[in-house]
């Protein structure tokens, strides 16, 4: 005959079996995946990979540390209300650093990386002007353009990355500068970050 209390027994077994081996590969999988467990950072965030470190340009330094956007918020929290226009256009993270030379110069660098390379492109193209100086960068596409209030600007994009770029100055040595920064983020954004 059929015993009841043996077929209970049975299903809670094979229940119980069941749910430790979702349990065991779920724990597995956000082993092998790198995912962060309860408690743990993630790791040091790619696109901090791009910047100089200080002293690789001659004569200038970060005046802060990077500092990386992962979303809409952290994104808010430095640019305001220009966060919702580069999110709106696929920007999957950014990062940000302000460098300082030896003479006192400011040069801001804002790097943003795009789901897809159109993405990054329409962003460098975006109001681009018409009297602007071309860029001769080891990769992708640049240009360096007068901003306001004495200050130089330029846009580069290479693959998913776009990157502007500000320096305080028009005179010969902040125009160097900002090439010299725009062929740096350009080289590390070809190759994957300056680590690899």
């Amino acid at each position: 005959m059929f015993n009841r209390k043996r077929s209970y027994a049975g299903k809670a077994i094979r229940s119980a079996f069941a749910i430790g081996l979702v349990a065991a590969t779920v724990a597995a999988c956000t082993a092998l995946s790198g995912a962060p467990r309860s408690g743990e950072k993630l790791p040091h965030p790619f696109l901090s990979t791009f910047f100089p470190e200080d002293g690789e340009i001659p004569g200038w330094r970060a005046d802060e540390p990077v500092f990386v956007a992962l979303d809409l918020a952290e994104l808010t929290s430095r640019i305001n209300g220009g966060a919702p226009y580069y999110i709106d256009r696929g920007v999957v993270d950014s990062a940000f650093c302000t460098y300082v030379s030896d003479g006192g110069s400011l040069l801001e660098v804002q790097v943003y990386r795009a789901g897809v390379e159109k993405q990054a492109r329409d962003l460098y193209e975006d109001g681009m002007p018409s009297g602007y100086s071309p860029l001769d960068l080891p990769s992708g596409e640049g240009f360096i353009e007068k901003g306001t209030f004495g200050a130089l600007s330029a846009r580069i994009v290479v693959g998913q990355t776009f990157a502007l770029l500000w320096v305080n100055g028009m005179d010969p040595a902040a125009r160097m500068a900002l090439v010299d920064f725009a062929s740096r983020l350009a080289q590390a954004a070809a190759a994957g970050g300056k680590g690899k």
